[in-house]
């Protein structure tokens, strides 16, 4: 139980690292094509979380472009 709150609080807290910064500029600067990948943005929303599930799982996967790394399923303890 501890490993998987570790996970997913790790995760969240990576989304929000990554995700805030990118929300606030999109939200206050001005630059060229600014209202298309707002528009992008927007889209990427409508996604159902299970197709964004199984496109994260490809990638992971052991015969996806990151199963190399080994990320899927691990169980280390850190």
């Amino acid at each position: 139980m501890l490993l998987s709150l570790r996970v997913s609080l790790t995760s969240t807290l990576m989304a929000a690292l990554l995700g805030m910064p990118i929300g606030a500029a999109l939200a206050i600067a001005r630059f060229p094509a600014r209202g298309g990948r707002c528009g992008n943005a927007e889209r990427a929303h409508g996604l159902p979380p299970v197709v964004v599930g199984l496109l994260v799982y490809l990638l992971l996967s052991r015969a996806g472009p990151l199963g190399e790394w080994g990320l899927l399923f691990t169980r280390e303890r850190w």
